[in-house]
């Protein structure tokens, strides 16, 4: 009896996701698997767990979490942005079709509280790309730590 009211429990709990869940993208994989860790530092963390370690383990289950949002939300991939934008001031990004075939457009960045020169135009577009590749750079590194850390611990976060 007991094991068929958690079953129901678990039901209720994961309906919300298991009803968006759609199966042509890994993001709802990945927050199917951050429920369940959320859902197991809950466990850990209360009088239920039996483990001596179980507090440990769930700061680390929820410190893995906020690294996966971190990760997933492309928070290190998008720092170029916010540097750009405190040295060269505010971007807008426009579409525009092209002349030469307009079912296709072409992004274009302006900036909105000053005007560049085309020459510092140029100079900003290379200092743009070396915060993408410096950008990108953290956000691979942030992944890779992020699945070591899971690697590293997952066989141990149980109860």
């Amino acid at each position: 009896m007991k094991s068929f009211i958690i079953g129901i429990k678990n039901l209720i709990s994961w309906f919300p996701l298991i009803w968006k869940l759609r199966n042509y993208d890994y993001s709802y994989g990945i927050e199917l698997f951050k429920k369940y860790l959320f859902d197991l530092a809950n466990h850990l963390d209360s009088d239920k767990s039996y483990e001596v370690s179980s507090k440990n383990d769930a700061k680390r289950i929820r410190t893995t979490i906020k690294l996966m949002d971190k990760v997933y939300n492309e928070d290190y991939g998008m720092e170029y942005i916010k540097t750009m934008e405190s040295i060269y001031g505010r971007e807008e990004f426009y579409t525009r079709p092209l002349k030469s075939n307009p079912k296709l457009c072409s992004l274009e960045i302006r900036f909105v509280d000053i005007v560049y020169s085309e020459d510092e135009l140029r100079y900003i577009d290379k200092q743009r790309s070396k915060l993408i590749d410096e950008s990108n750079k953290k956000q691979e590194k942030a992944h890779r730590i992020l699945w070591k850390l899971i690697e590293q611990n997952i066989q141990k976060w149980w109860d």
